[in-house]
């Protein structure tokens, strides 16, 4: 078994399907450009539909944002393997950009970000360290809370190792 595989299957943790191209948009979620993997625009999506909306605080608590954050690790990291085949190609997390949907005056961004953070150091390790940028909008689409992009540096299939 692969290792991240491994490490999910000992967190219970199980991947969403990937999501796949949204007939309402003219782009792609993912896109490899050398040893980078740019992934766009991924939100806390199940069963193609939005698993969490609304903004922070409004209309959830700061629990309901980690949540959505850490869902929407959850399906970065369903692309990723759908991209690449394997979670074990990724060499490291290079960046993470999160946009919160929040009012005016809500100034934890950051914190809502950390349910992503979290997941991706608890499964990759120090793979999975990142920078990151947290911005707070008005709103996003389909109402969700949160929407993560992110850059990942992946090594060719030939150079995997444990």
């Amino acid at each position: 078994m692969f290792v991240i595989e491994k490490k999910l299957e000992e967190l219970g943790i199980t991947l969403p399907a990937p999501l796949g191209p949204s007939p309402l948009a003219e782009h792609v979620v993912a896109r490899q450009s050398g040893e980078l993997l740019f992934i766009g625009g991924v939100g806390p999506i199940k069963n193609n539909m939005p698993s969490i909306t609304g903004r922070l605080v409004r209309d959830m608590k700061h629990e309901d944002g980690y949540a959505a954050a850490r869902q929407s690790a959850l399906n970065l990291l369903s692309v990723i393997k759908n991209e690449l085949g394997d979670l074990d190609r990724v060499a490291e997390f290079v960046r993470l950009v999160g946009y919160v949907a929040s009012d005016d005056d809500f100034y934890d961004q950051h914190m809502i970000l950390n349910g992503a953070s979290h997941l991706l150091n608890e499964v990759f390790g120090e793979k999975g360290s990142h920078v990151c940028t947290a911005v707070g909008v008005n709103v996003l689409p389909f109402n969700v809370p949160v929407i993560l992009d992110a850059v990942v540096r992946v090594t060719p299939q030939k150079e995997v190792t444990a």
